[in-house]
């Protein structure tokens, strides 16, 4: 794949945009109809869209030798959560130009949602960190 699209850049770039809208369409069609501003829902989208986001540009947009090994992936994916845990937990989320509020700080959710969400984050740093430590391990 890498070394027709490297020659066609034109259809990387229709196929790179395919595939976006088509992670975020698969997205919003697998959780149809839920708030946004509940909290456990965004470590869900985030990790979904990155991680079907990484695989695919790291297929398609690098030659084989230089593709990311298991280490860089879990790094890849504890880095994200971290900043997610550390904006969701501080601010929330808002829109880009209107500063509207999109996702509640944390700290202003309901104690259930608070309670799924850190598991959820926990389970993404604290796996991955465990998966890097058994593979450096065993090399």
């Amino acid at each position: 794949m890498y070394k027709f699209f490297s020659k066609h850049t034109g259809w990387r770039t229709l196929m790179d945009w395919c595939v976006l809208l088509g992670v975020v369409l698969a997205i919003f069609t697998l959780f149809p109809n839920q708030d946004l501003s509940i909290a456990w829902f965004v470590p869900v989208y985030i990790n979904l869209f990155v991680i079907v986001l990484f695989a695919y540009f790291d297929w398609v947009h690098e030659p084989p030798e230089n593709r990311m090994d298991s280490i860089q992936w879990f790094n890849n994916i504890r880095w994200i959560n971290g900043i997610a845990f550390g904006l969701h937990v501080t601010i929330g989320f808002y829109k880009q130009y209107t500063n509207n509020r999109i996702v509640e700080p944390l700290w202003m959710q309901a104690q259930s949602s608070i309670i799924a969400t850190l598991a959820i984050y926990a389970c993404m740093i604290v796996i991955p960190s465990a998966l890097i430590y058994v593979i450096k391990r065993h090399r």
